[in-house]
């Protein structure tokens, strides 16, 4: 069940049992509970039916230009109404989310509301909402970048592929269509998804194709990307393709070559020939530049 339909269930007090434990585990239960303590500030004026129909009949006639009271289902309907003003507020904000994106040959750097720096490699979007920082610290990320948390700090990075959660570390995140890396090069990181949970440590590295999990040891001290190399350790060849597309800004034609065959190794960003020869000779692959924008890549 969506986040928004159990939300609407729960204001409705019509969640099983099941669902109330799924809703309670949810990351953002703390912000509903927040809410609802605001929310329990609305109280209802005191009622009482102790008079009779005919003593209301024996009101002035001026009495309906009188203001009167709300009977407490009406004040009840308008907290509800504000709660879920509230609940709105919080879970689908527009106005303060801040999101930057980079194009091919690009790459950028960001401060998070914590202090916090993200290094946005190319091809990627990093979002977050400034308003709801406090309460909710979590960054959505697709393509990469990495991550330099301020001592202290505290967040989660969302991926379509998994979620990395941080305490006062550097990691890189990398989640590239079915291709999901995270490298942590200090401090700890956790890592879940729906088909695993693990936790890394500085050296450690997670590698998961197309679902399927690899833990290994990093052969850095911290990404090459940002120094304009491009490094990969038992990485799909299309993978490694794919990323020269995206720093170079070819398209790179691919004929009787197993683009699923793992490569480690890597490129610059700034010699497109001695690039290429890094990625096709260790594999005995040729290459042929066809225009200044397309390289086919072939068998020996």
């Amino acid at each position: 069940m969506e986040k928004k339909d159990l939300l609407r269930k729960w204001l409705a007090d019509q969640l099983t049992e099941e669902e109330l434990e799924v809703f309670k585990r949810s990351e953002d239960y703390h912000i509903n509970m927040e809410v609802i303590r605001y929310a329990s500030k609305f109280k209802a004026p005191e009622f009482s039916p102790s008079k009779s129909i005919s003593t209301l009949l024996e009101r002035p006639k001026d009495y309906a230009a009188k203001p009167r009271k709300l009977w407490p289902h009406r004040l009840l309907r308008i907290a509800a109404a504000l709660l879920l003003g509230l609940v709105v507020y919080y879970f689908y904000p527009t106005d303060n989310l801040v999101s930057i994106s980079t194009s091919i040959r690009e790459k950028t750097t960001i401060e998070l509301p914590d202090a916090s720096v993200v290094q946005i490699n190319a091809g990627s979007e990093v979002s977050y909402n400034k308003n709801t920082w406090k309460l909710r610290k979590r960054v959505q990320l697709k393509g990469e970048a990495y991550f330099e948390v301020v001592k202290g700090g505290r967040f989660n990075v969302i991926t379509p592929d998994g979620v990395v959660s941080v305490l006062g570390t550097k990691f890189n995140v990398k989640q590239r269509s079915q291709f999901f890396e995270v490298q942590c090069f200090e401090g700890v990181v956790k890592v879940t998804s729906k088909q695993f949970e693990e936790e890394l440590r500085a050296g450690d590295n997670l590698i998961a194709i197309d679902g399927q999990l690899t833990l290994g040891t990093n052969t850095s001290q911290e990404p090459q990307w940002p120094s304009n190399i491009s490094a990969f350790q038992n990485t799909p060849l299309y993978e490694v393709f794919a990323e020269f597309e995206r720093q170079y800004g070819v398209m790179i034609v691919v004929n009787g070559v197993d683009t699923q065959r793992l490569f480690t190794g890597g490129f610059d960003h700034q010699h497109l020939e001695n690039a290429l020869v890094a990625i096709t000779e260790p594999l005995q692959l040729l290459y042929r530049l066809d225009s200044r924008d397309q390289v086919t890549i072939t068998p020996q």
